[in-house]
């Protein structure tokens, strides 16, 4: 079986073009208006409702659309065995529901974004279950069990329809804290467990990383993902001795996930590489993507050090630009171009992908450690430079392509 099938509009496009369309059409957008505000005279509920729609928008309507639609497409290969669920059903919930939700909010329909949650809660139920499905099922002869993928979907099954639960709950008004156990939900346990898992999948073929050890892998993402539940739990009950003791286990099991995948060892050296990983723009966002998480995970065990726990504006944008944004980038032109049958070398593009990715990083992350002025600018301009990125990732990685879908690789 190939990586992809005939057809002008595969379910991985669908996924991809609604996830590029929320991020540039509004995800951006709201970040952008949320620093200049001042221009605008936004009231306080205002600016609070446009930095949680942002938030909402980026993680669920862009990061995880994108993941799910991949996983549609890459996992049954993966196992060879035929797709199974509903990924047409799912899609088409989930953009409409991120789509209810955002103009419910904007009009002041609360009733109407309510329906939008509850939509996009369907969709991730659905979702969770048919990708458990695809890898929970015994892969065909010839093809083997990757533990830390099966792990990393099933967790990742569980926490979607719960992080939207939680935000369901904060919308009408039951749990306070509902909005960030749901941005925590959503990264710690969907979109980096997958991008772990699928990271020891990818990374040998693309940047000659050591084929990982996947058992390690998988026990370090139970680790972390033990830590995210322990860490919600104590946030839930105020307790802020158990916050920073989920805190540091999060942080223990991403320096071990870090280790498993073996990122810090030599790369295989293959003579028939044409190019060197110092010349590919990808391989230095690779590199980029995981100093991030590095650095998250450290902000993590720190934690538990000191007196304060780390600034959700630095941690959740550590993680959501500075590894799971730049990772796409990385590994989205080369696998994406492949869904599509066609082959993405080191181009121009790039080099300029690259440089606007560490562009919108920098400025993001900067805008969450300064204060005034200067973190309003930064701000503002990294949603901007971030919707430029984002579209000539489209536009490089094929989503954008009117060509159809070749037959063969």
């Amino acid at each position: 079986m190939t990586l992809h099938e005939k057809g002008d509009f595969p379910v991985w496009r669908f996924f991809a073009l609604g996830a590029v369309a929320g991020a540039v059409g509004f995800g951006f957008v709201a970040g952008t208006l949320v620093f200049a505000a001042p221009l605008f005279a936004f009231s306080p509920g205002r600016i609070a409702q446009l930095v949680s729609l942002h938030g909402h928008v980026q993680l669920y309507g862009f990061v995880i659309a994108l993941t799910i639609g991949v996983a549609y497409w890459f996992l049954p290969r993966l196992w060879g065995r035929p797709q199974r669920g509903v990924p047409w059903l799912v899609g088409t919930f989930l953009f409409s529901g991120i789509l209810l939700r955002v103009v419910g909010s904007i009009i002041d329909q609360p009733r109407l974004a309510l329906v939008g949650g509850g939509l996009e809660f369907v969709a991730f139920v659905q979702a969770g279950w048919d990708l458990a499905r695809s890898v929970v099922q015994a892969p065909v002869a010839g093809k083997t069990r990757d533990p830390a993928l099966v792990v990393g979907v099933i967790v990742a099954a569980v926490a979607l329809p719960l992080g939207l639960a939680a935000d369901l709950c904060a919308m009408v008004g039951i749990c306070t804290s509902g909005r960030v156990v749901s941005v925590l939900v959503g990264f710690y346990g969907a979109a980096v467990p997958i991008a772990l898992a699928m990271t020891g999948r990818l990374f040998p073929l693309y940047f000659r990383t050591r084929v990982p050890h996947r058992r390690y892998l998988a026990w370090a993402l139970m680790v972390t993902t033990t830590g995210l539940w322990w860490r919600v739990g104590a946030l839930v009950a105020e307790w802020s001795d158990g916050v920073r003791f989920g805190c540091a286990l999060q942080g223990a099991g991403l320096v071990g996930a870090i280790m498993a995948l073996r990122l810090l060892e030599p790369r295989q050296v293959r003579p028939a590489a044409k190019r060197s990983l110092w010349q590919d723009p990808y391989a230095w966002l690779a590199t980029l993507a995981y100093t991030a998480l590095g650095a998250d995970a450290l902000l993590l065990l720190g934690a538990t050090f000191g007196d304060a726990l780390p600034a959700p504006a630095l941690e959740w944008h550590l993680v959501g630009v500075g590894y799971l944004m730049v990772l796409i980038t990385a590994v989205g032109p080369l696998l994406l171009a492949g869904f599509a049958g066609e082959r993405t070398g080191a181009t121009w593009t790039g080099w300029v992908n690259l440089g606007l990715v560490v562009m919108t990083a920098s400025l993001r992350i900067g805008a969450a450690l300064a204060q005034g002025e200067a973190a309003r600018w930064a701000g503002a301009a990294a949603g901007l430079v971030g919707a430029t990125t984002v579209l000539l990732f489209a536009w490089h990685a094929r989503i954008l392509s009117l060509r159809g879908t070749r037959s063969t690789l």
